[in-house]
């Protein structure tokens, strides 16, 4: 799974984006930098969420998004969003 951030940022000092992911039930494990998630497992529910952190140390996150991984026809893992 690869995220792309699309939270607006409107500061005026440089920023990192930083990415979390956990299971249903679970935790966030630890902010990371790289935007690529691996090992997800099929029909499991996930949130994900992104933060930026500005060079002053602001932070923002975004909301949760909820989804799960799911074999399309083709049989290729793809994301569905979930309510």
């Amino acid at each position: 799974l690869t995220l792309t951030c699309n939270q607006a940022y409107g500061g005026k000092y440089d920023y990192e984006v930083t990415y979390a992911i956990k299971e249903e039930g679970g935790s966030y494990g630890a902010w990371q930098v790289s935007n690529i998630f691996s090992g997800l497992t099929p029909d499991k529910v996930y949130y994900t969420k992104t933060r930026i952190v500005d060079a002053e140390g602001n932070t923002v996150e975004s909301q949760e998004l909820k989804f799960k991984a799911v074999y399309n026809e083709s049989g290729r893992l793809v994301v569905q969003q979930v309510n």
